[in-house]
């Protein structure tokens, strides 16, 4: 898929985080910010498959609560598995 293909990943994750209590700006917005910053830290080539694995088992965002881990798991989780961090990111810049 292409990153022109590709759905904003703000509407992805804003559907994800639909009646939890991640659905409010003040909730919302550092979570996108998060996962944006832990895109940005990756090589490119990390894929979305493995990013919801690590991500669920703790590797990146040890000292957060496991509903806040689970939450970006699942926006990982919403990219076919071979989507790379680098697509992902270029396309949460260009939104």
């Amino acid at each position: 898929m292409s990153t022109l293909e590709m759905p904003n990943p703000s509407d992805i994750l804003a559907e994800i985080v639909q009646n939890t209590c991640f659905d409010t700006p003040d909730r919302f917005d550092p979570l996108l910010n998060d996962i944006r910053s832990l895109l940005r830290s990756l090589a490119p080539d990390i894929m979305a498959g493995s990013l919801s694995k690590t991500v669920r088992a703790g590797v990146y965002f040890l000292r957060t609560a496991h509903s806040r881990r689970d939450v970006i798991a699942d926006f990982f989780d919403s990219y076919p598995v071979d989507t790379t961090a680098a697509e992902i990111l270029a396309t949460m810049e260009c939104s």
